[in-house]
């Protein structure tokens, strides 16, 4: 729902995703094929217990042709035969609502999530993730479906994430606009939309707007998906004619008029319980990172990453009445016939990609689905609502995405965490699936690495990537900036940043960005060390610096003062547990809108003697 402010970047990729799934023994002796050599994805999987997506069939077995459910192959002996030790054979997890980049389609795949709906991400990303997804090859990833670039006002929610998207300013522009998304690719029309003209300092589209959008999508046979954040807009969205609503809302209970129009007009709702308790401060999402079926089979980096991503929203207050209310709002419109989608809204705080949709499902049925009705919500019931093919069943002709557990899920849906082994396309995922060292530099582990000392007349850092100008003018702001190398800075030779902080961009910044390799491909590990160390003087006031860290769509903010004399400056990094220091991809030192005051709107400082100690 809320993201938190400043991003700058939000590109960065992290694999080295260790996370070894057990498997089924072969069972034929007469084939020489076993999991961990398997080319081919034909098969029978025998001896276990298949929900199909709508009914479960108790010891069954599932066919597999060429990475696609097939009819029963009871008298094919000819097909290799793979006991599947009583287990518990679901189908590949949906995610209804997430925002990905990065590595995100493969971490969620080791949490059994196959395919992931998303609702808002770089338009060049998207383009590239789907081009996988009808295939039945091998691969490391889930599929994916986006709505690419969404639908909101200038200076409105998804204007502050780092790069420049279009937005709508009238009812005259829908058509247009909702065709140049289609052009893109987008596989649904997202739309931002609160009833109240600020958002949380955003700005938001008309109720008229709104209308012509949805009207726009119609015409052009696109389902219109809404993001609403209270009950009032919930009403003006499904009065507007929303086939969805991506989130639910805790502000007051639901009244008896919106269960009404939304059982008439077959709206469904993808309630994204997970980000909401993350925004009322509850523990739920914490305690994912200690339960040791989802856990266990991680590597180090990667369970911090993720734990770092579970921590609720900073700064918000406890509302425990926040999340009871969109826990029994979820619970009536379920009582109520209202289609219910699981979504996790990861990676925004307090969630992560894949392992925040276990908790989903565990709210889900906090909220009054069976275990049976939740898994169509992370499943079939997904795959009817969205144009994304066959998934989220095992009936003939559906994709062979599936998950193997070990105890029934139908006892509790905490048993989807018992995971036995994940099978994408037909094939199993394992380890080297997903481990790409090639993307990972750590920092060598020495006492101290001295980043930059600018000796030379040189923007360059000891990471052979450059400084650079960053300002809100990638997301049409009007603030500036100039970055130039000095001879005159603490220490000599220093980088000299000047700029002016204008209006424009709702959270505006200007400074200078150091991306930790040059395509912000690689991170770097800083948990050996104590503190980050800099030289700065200037005009005198507060600037913050912003760490980067991968799978975050917004950077850490922490301020320093800079005076006019030149000082060593320390961020003491145990100061700040926020920041997932195991995955750091670059920082930045900026002035921002706390500045937007005649006397302190232009600024100028020099940079010196960086050093990780």
């Amino acid at each position: 729902m809320k993201f938190l402010i400043y991003s700058l970047v939000f590109v960065a990729i992290l694999t080295g995703f260790i996370f070894l799934l057990p498997t089924p023994a072969v069972e034929n002796p007469h084939h020489k094929t076993t999991i961990g050599n398997a080319t081919d994805n034909t098969f029978v999987l025998t001896n276990v217990t298949v929900f199909d997506g709508q009914t479960w069939h108790q010891d069954s077995q599932l066919v597999i042709n060429n990475g696609r459910i097939s009819t029963d192959a009871g008298s094919s002996d000819e097909l290799p035969r793979i006991n599947g030790g009583q287990g518990f054979v679901i189908p590949g997890l949906i995610d209804a609502h997430t925002h990905t980049w990065g590595n995100a389609l493969q971490q969620a795949l080791q949490f059994g999530v196959t395919t992931e709906i998303d609702m808002f991400t770089a338009l060049s990303f998207a383009q590239q993730a789907k081009l996988t997804r009808h295939s039945e090859a091998k691969t490391n990833q889930a599929d994916f479906f986006s709505a690419g670039t969404l639908v909101t006002s200038p200076g409105g929610h998804g204007t502050q994430y780092g790069f420049p998207i279009p937005t709508i300013n009238s009812v005259d522009e829908a058509d247009e606009f909702v065709q140049a998304r289609i052009d893109e690719g987008s596989d649904f029309i997202k739309i931002v939309y609160n009833h109240e003209p600020d958002y949380h300092g955003l700005t938001t589209i008309s109720k008229q707007t709104l209308a012509a959008v949805i009207k726009a999508s119609h015409a052009r046979q696109k389902l219109a998906v809404v993001h609403i954040s209270n009950h009032q807009s919930a009403v003006d969205a499904v009065t507007a004619g929303a086939d969805g609503l991506v989130h639910t809302f805790g502000d007051r209970i639901i009244s008896d008029e919106l269960l009404t129009a939304m059982r008439e007009k077959q709206v469904f709702v993808i309630p994204t319980l997970s980000v909401i308790a993350s925004m009322a401060q509850s523990d739920h999402s914490a305690a994912l990172s200690v339960d040791k079926n989802l856990t266990r089979k991680l590597s180090t980096s990667m369970l911090a990453e993720i734990k770092n991503g579970l921590k609720p929203f900073h700064g918000l207050p406890s509302r425990p009445d926040l999340l009871a209310t969109a826990i029994e709002n979820t619970r009536i419109m379920h009582e109520h016939g209202i289609i219910i989608l699981a979504g996790s809204d990861a990676p925004n705080p307090g969630t992560a990609h894949g392992i925040s949709l276990h908790g989903e499902l565990e709210l889900l049925q906090q909220a009054g689905l069976s275990p049976t009705e939740v898994l169509q919500a992370a499943g079939y019931l997904t795959a009817q609502a969205f144009p994304i093919g066959r998934r989220g069943d095992l009936s003939p002709g559906a994709k062979a995405d599936f998950i193997v557990l070990s105890a029934d899920p139908r006892e509790h849906i905490k048993n989807t965490r018992t995971i036995v082994s994940i099978w994408k396309n037909g094939y199993p995922i394992t380890s080297e699936d997903t481990t790409n060292t090639d993307s990972i530099e750590p920092i060598d582990e020495q006492p101290n690495t001295l980043i930059s000392h600018f000796n030379q007349d040189s923007l360059k850092s000891f990471f052979d990537s450059d400084y650079k100008v960053t300002s809100d003018q990638m997301m049409q702001g009007n603030s500036t900036a100039a970055v130039s190398w000095t001879s005159n800075a603490c220490d000599g030779g220093g980088i000299a940043v000047k700029g002016h902080i204008k209006s424009g961009f709702n959270y505006p910044w200007s400074g200078v960005f150091l991306p930790f390799s040059a395509n912000m491909n690689k991170t770097r590990s800083l948990t050996a060390y104590q503190a980050i160390e800099f030289e700065a003087a200037g005009d005198v006031g507060v600037y913050q610096l912003m760490v980067f860290t991968v799978n975050n769509m917004q950077p850490v903010q922490i301020p320093f003062k800079i005076t006019e004399q030149c000082r060593l400056l320390a961020v003491t990094l145990s100061d700040h547990p926020s920041v997932n220091w195991d995955a750091v991809t670059g920082l930045a030192w900026v002035a921002d809108g706390s500045r937007l005051k005649p006397e302190l709107a232009s600024f100028a400082f020099s940079l010196d003697n960086v050093v990780i100690r």
